[in-house]
């Protein structure tokens, strides 16, 4: 069957797998402890320039682009968080292309037990989401069902059975961000997060907040005709009063024209103010940071960003492995179908003979006398941290729909009523300045030509 991929880094890469498998599969108990160091230097190596990569990606991600990222079909131009999306993408493929690319069914298990290695070392050095990419690509496309899974050693289906565990816990919306904290407290060390299941928080309490304003929107639509009636009415007694004051004591006309309505004003558009400043971009955006999975959310960046930003430096890819995922990356974007199916059947096609030659008995000791990574301590771990507890996916605490009620029950329980009406098309109105002149006016406004227009200030 055709190679999918035949570009020069990735045919290294397969000639260093087949080589590893030749050592392993052919080695004795004398060399044992040769190969197994070999073994050990090949996962090193490339787990670091992965982690590296990822990082130096990771770092030029602009915070405010995770927390309100909007997918590609949805916005404008690049984000900044785009390349560090790609780099998982392509390794995802990478990984799925290699073991299925391996017809030899006993090669095709030594490459899955491999990576399950390489996906545990990227996890023990905090690198979420390499170690993602590589548990997504073994997984896809039904690969584990062409895997003689019976052939692996004990050890590496028990780190398997462990990282899926975990990297399940990861990536899921529900419980990711504890699954962080709790992981970077067990590491002591730097994480790069999974973005992926983070991003889909950010989604979920931003549909929320958006859902609230657009009820707020309607909830106001159904108020606007009360406060123009509450308006009207509200002029209208003012004038009542001034027609009214020879019955009326002079003291009680000055309260009630100066203190008693300026007051409710005030009441009424205190509430209009605030409710301003809910509705409006600021204020749901505001919400948005005190809900308590969002504070934590945005915490946890905060965190990841500064402690990777502080190992910039540290140690540069190997350009190997860049030129690898360079030519995955170019391959994918001049891939002329559709990828996704296409995988689908060369798994099917290509690993149609799973059943795989038995593993030597000194082969599991080799992956046995593997030592695991340590993540590189975190550069201010332990300064105000918190035991990681549980809170509610998503706590909305807006507060726009409260205070409109609470004006919708303001206007409702005021008094006095007034049940004549005046014109309304050439008044100054407290709320609404500037009533449109087409409004019609009621018939009524005969009654109160005589009476002396009187303007308030608010």
């Amino acid at each position: 069957m055709p190679r999918i991929l035949n570009s020069e880094a990735y045919v290294e890469m397969e000639n260093k797998l087949d080589t590893l498998f030749e050592q392993v599969y052919k080695h004795n108990k004398r060399d044992r402890q040769e190969i197994t160091s070999q073994v050990q230097y090949f996962l090193d190596d490339l787990s670091e320039s992965l982690v590296s990569h990822c990082r130096q990606l990771f770092i030029q991600v602009r915070e405010e682009d995770v927390i309100y990222y909007k997918s590609k079909d949805k916005r404008k131009g690049a984000y900044s968080l785009d390349p560090l999306s790609d780099y998982a993408t392509d390794l995802q493929l990478l990984i799925t292309v290699l073991i299925a690319g391996q017809e030899d069914p006993t090669k095709r298990v030594f490459y899955y037990e491999l990576f399950i290695q390489l996906m545990n070392s990227c996890y023990r050095k905090g690198d979420l989401t390499s170690a993602t990419a590589i548990w997504q690509g073994l997984r896809s496309n039904n690969l584990e069902k062409y895997v003689d899974m019976k052939k692996i050693s004990s050890e590496s289906r028990l780190l398997c059975e462990k990282c899926d565990v975990e990297l399940e816990k990861i990536n899921h919306p529900m419980t990711t961000i504890i699954a962080h904290e709790e992981l970077r407290k067990k590491f002591k060390g730097v994480l790069i997060p999974s973005l992926n299941p983070l991003i889909v928080i950010q989604a979920n309490c931003k549909e929320v907040y958006d859902n609230s304003r657009n009820e707020a929107v309607e909830k106001l639509k159904e108020i606007e005709p009360k406060l123009r009636e509450l308006d009207r009415e509200m002029h209208q007694f003012l004038n009542q009063l001034q027609r009214d004051n020879s019955i009326w004591s002079q003291e009680y006309y000055d309260y009630m024209s100066t203190v008693y309505l300026s007051q409710c004003q005030f009441e009424y558009l205190r509430l209009l103010r605030e409710y301003g400043e809910h509705l409006g971009y600021p204020g749901v955006a505001k919400e948005f940071h005190n809900d308590q999975s969002a504070e934590r959310f945005i915490c946890l960046l905060d965190r990841c960003f500064e402690e990777n930003r502080a190992l910039e430096n540290d140690s540069p890819p190997n350009e190997e492995v860049l030129a690898l995922l360079a030519e995955v990356a170019e391959f994918r974007r001049t891939y002329p179908g559709d990828i996704t199916w296409d995988l689908y059947d060369l798994v099917k096609d290509n690993c149609s003979v799973v059943k795989a030659r038995n593993l030597p008995k000194d082969t599991s000791e080799i992956m046995k006398g593997l030592t695991f990574p340590q993540a590189t301590p975190g550069a201010w771990y332990g300064y105000g941290e918190q035991e990681p507890r549980k809170v509610e996916y998503i706590q909305p605490t807006y507060e726009g729909i409260k205070l409109l009620n609470e004006l919708n029950d303001a206007i409702e329980a005021r008094q006095p009523k007034v049940t004549s009406v005046p014109s309304v098309g050439r008044m100054h109105c407290g709320f609404f300045n500037g009533v449109a002149q087409d409004v019609e006016y009621q018939q009524t406004r005969e009654i109160l030509d005589d009476v002396q227009g009187v303007d308030y200030y608010i």
